[in-house]
């Protein structure tokens, strides 16, 4: 028995002493929204980095979700619409603390320049490979709009392909996938999203119609190299929702019955699509120019008894001139950016020119 004894002292002393002489590794993650892209635990901000792994886990259904399950930042529907909501970051408040972040993916600002928030319902969880958030006043690469901080989505491009869906009560349905492919010199990817819902209010006195509400959205991404000094990038998001807000009721008539109408009812349709194009020329391992262009055209409708629409014509263009070493890191360029709203009451334009350096 003793010897049994020692024989098991001695495995588990041997098997202490291998453990103790492997050593693991972990790297740290890159942040890109930075004006020089640096790792996480070098960089000067607070900053917060989900991979693609965390978003899995979390198992949500859009990036609001995600936010408020995973992250610091706060979001809510904006005047009840589940598919464009308002987000907090830093105790700005949900006001308007969203116009203090600027949101972007794969370096494309979605802020708006009226007062809509970003319309993070277009980018599918499923084809996100990191979400930054970097919360530091003033980020100068981000242009005006970062006093909060900023969120930066990065898409995926891999050979992953996923397929999922869920049901729940009053008719929801949500469906999403993501197909993609990752070779030596092309790679191609697609994903969508489609959701909705039959409602839970009542929009008139007979109760046959109900705050029904749907989005649909899409994207493709191809990035072709056909050397390697060169890389050339084309995207294209479109997004469709369609959402019936019900109107205010008292409390009286929220304890007598929850789904009553009331006075009023919105009807809204709020369409994006957004076209990218792209390029990077590596001169050498040190030098590279990088050029992307997007252009956006959005419309919002609302219907019922008080028409008004509202078109976006956005259009920007970001150009940098990038030399990096092992002993340092130099970035210059310039990030244009114009946008006009056409409204049946207002007219407004907002023009951003910036340089870096």
């Amino acid at each position: 028995m003793q010897n049994a004894i020692k024989l098991s002292l001695i495995s588990v002393a041997l098997l202490s002493q291998l453990q103790a002489n492997q050593e693991i590794t972990l790297s740290p993650i890159a942040i890109t929204s930075t004006a020089i892209v640096t790792d996480e635990l070098k960089s000067t901000d607070a900053v917060e980095v989900y991979t693609e792994e965390d978003i899995k886990k979390a198992h949500v259904q859009n990036v609001y979700e995600f936010l408020n399950k995973a992250t610091s930042v706060f979001a809510t529907s904006a005047y009840g619409n589940p598919f464009l909501q308002k987000i907090d970051m830093r105790g700005y408040g949900v006001g308007d603390g969203y116009q203090n972040i600027v949101v972007t993916i794969n370096g494309r600002k979605m802020n708006n320049v009226d007062m809509v928030p970003q319309l993070l319902s277009s980018i599918s969880p499923s084809s996100i490979k990191k979400i930054e958030i970097i919360k530091s006043s003033g980020i100068v690469v981000a242009g005006d709009g970062a006093n909060a901080g900023v969120i930066n989505i990065v898409t995926k491009q891999s050979n992953d392909k996923e397929i999922s869906f869920y049901m729940g009560t009053y008719g929801l349905f949500d469906g999403s996938f993501y197909a993609g492919h990752k070779g030596e010199k092309l790679s191609i990817n697609a994903s969508g999203e489609a959701q909705r819902m039959d409602g839970i209010r009542n929009i008139d006195a007979s109760g046959e119609k109900q705050d029904a509400n749907s989005f649909a959205t899409g994207s493709f991404n191809l990035a072709y190299t056909p050397s390697d000094e060169l890389e050339l990038r084309l995207g294209a998001i479109a997004t469709k929702t369609d959402v019936i807000y019900a109107g205010p009721i008292s409390e009286a008539q929220y304890k007598d019955n929850p789904t009553t109408s009331g006075t009023y009812s919105v009807h809204q349709k709020y369409d994006s699509n957004v076209l990218s194009a792209g390029a990077t020329y590596y001169v050498n391992d040190s030098l590279s120019f990088n050029v992307d262009a997007s252009k956006e055209n959005k419309k919002s409708q609302y219907l019922g008894a008080f028409p008004f629409s509202a078109f976006y014509d956005y259009r920007s263009i970001n150009a940098t001139l990038d030399y990096i070493t092992k002993r340092f890191a130099i970035k210059a360029g310039i990030d244009s950016f114009d946008g006009d709203v056409d409204a049946k009451s207002i007219a407004l334009t907002k023009s951003n020119k910036a340089s870096i350096s």
